[in-house]
């Protein structure tokens, strides 16, 4: 069974997805969303008022990175957790922060720390990774997915 998943489009298709598994899965796995495009807002879920995506609001656990940093932290943290083939750990964008880092080495550097981050931690613990991209960072990914 695969593992690793690549969600490519644009931001708008990116966050439709991530918002559908999780709305679709959180009772079946435990959840964690990176939430690198911002996009999860839980004010607007909440007022949909369904029981259903109550639950959902309890269940998932959602962080916010701001910077390429912290959420290379993130990713060190996830390692320390005792996850399981049941949990889902959902990146909703790598390549959000590419202006953050300015020399062009650097970024290439740090990308590819993190994406070694990811195959330690899908290694050590077995769990679905789902990571959303533009593609500006198609061939990192590519080492993630083999």
């Amino acid at each position: 069974m695969e593992k690793t998943f690549i969600v490519r489009g644009s931001w708008s298709s990116i966050k439709n997805s991530v918002l559908d598994y999780c709305f679709t899965h959180f009772s079946d796995e435990d959840i964690w969303l990176v939430d690198t495009l911002q996009v999860f807002d839980p004010y607007y879920l909440s007022r949909l008022d369904s029981a259903r995506t109550r639950r959902m609001l309890h269940a998932i656990k959602v962080c916010r990175p701001f910077t390429f940093y912290q959420l290379r932290d993130k990713l060190f943290s996830f390692i320390k957790l005792p996850l399981s083939e049941r949990s889902t750990i959902i990146i909703s964008s790598m390549d959000c922060f590419n202006d953050d880092v300015e020399n062009e080495e650097e970024r290439e550097v740090v990308a590819n720390m993190m994406m070694r981050l990811l195959k330690l931690l899908q290694n050590k613990s077995g769990c679905r990774l789902i990571i959303g991209t533009s593609g500006s960072l198609k061939s990192s990914l590519r080492n993630v997915v083999r």
